[in-house]
């Protein structure tokens, strides 16, 4: 399965982007540590919805305002039967 993202961010060196309104973080190596693909849950705010990135809460209209167009492909590997 391919993802594209059209949109995304980059949060304390960590890669972020927007597929079909969920946020995803991207496949990224920092810190000497291998990030995989992964949705970020959605959190409650106060009254708003948001997300945690990088143990910091941001409100989905925060995240908006750092949101900027990249061009990114991932290729999602799903399990198949012939992986043990």
């Amino acid at each position: 399965m391919t993802l594209r993202f059209k949109y995304g961010f980059t949060f304390k060196t960590l890669k972020y982007g927007w597929h079909e309104k969920k946020l995803y973080r991207l496949p990224c190596t920092s810190y000497n540590r291998t990030f995989v693909l992964k949705e970020v849950p959605v959190i409650r705010i106060g009254n708003k919805d948001g997300y945690c990135c990088v143990k910091v809460k941001k409100t989905i209209d925060q995240l908006k305002e750092i949101t900027k167009p990249i061009k990114e492909v991932v290729i999602e590997i799903t399990e198949s039967v012939d992986v043990p």
